[in-house]
Parts: structure tokens; C-alpha cells; sequence
């Protein structure tokens, strides 16, 4: 992952940070390993990806909620809580 990136995202103890269209998590892993603190969540519509996902964040000891779903559904599946940055990788949304 570039550093460029992470020093633009700046996580910091009290962020929760959402990553759309998490896949297994790898950017997440990364944010974790930047800030430990940061609440992370990821949205994913593949399960399977997401067991992945889920392993490798709890092997690292992560504060992560990983949630299957589509970018579209992201204000049900964040349950009211507010993210303080949203990032995405090797995703693309199609905007009607």
C-alpha cells in the first residue's frame, strides 16, 4: 500500500473508517496497522471475500465490523454510525 495514501487518510484513534467494497480486507489490514484505535468497517456483496476479510482482521486484533452488502445499501448497513473517512479501492460504482 503507497504511504502517500495512508498519510492522506491520516487514521487516527478516535476515526471510524469505512472501506467500500472492502474485498479481503487487505486495505483495511493496512488502516489497522496505521492507527490500531481506528474503528474499521467494510462492506462487501461477496461473502466469501468476506470470511476472508474477517479472518485476517481478527488475526491482527482489529477493531472491525465487516458487513456483506453493496455501496448502495451503505446508510442501512452503517446502522446509524457515522464515518469519519470513507476510502475505496479497485472499485468502481455505476451512478444512474
Amino acid at each position: 500500500m503507497d504511504t502517500a495514501f495512508l498519510s492522506q487518510v491520516k487514521p487516527s484513534p478516535v476515526d471510524t473508517i469505512l472501506d467500500v467494497g472492502c474485498g479481503t480486507g487487505s486495505l483495511l489490514v493496512r488502516l489497522g496497522q496505521t492507527e490500531p484505535l481506528a474503528m474499521l468497517i467494510g462492506i462487501d456483496p461477496d461473502p466469501a471475500v468476506l470470511a476472508r476479510a474477517r479472518i485476517r482482521l481478527a488475526a491482527g486484533g482489529f477493531r472491525a465490523d465487516v458487513r456483506n452488502g453493496f455501496a448502495r445499501q451503505t446508510a442501512e448497513l452503517l446502522d446509524g454510525r457515522r464515518p469519519t473517512e470513507i476510502v475505496s479501492s479497485l472499485m468502481f460504482i455505476k451512478c444512474r
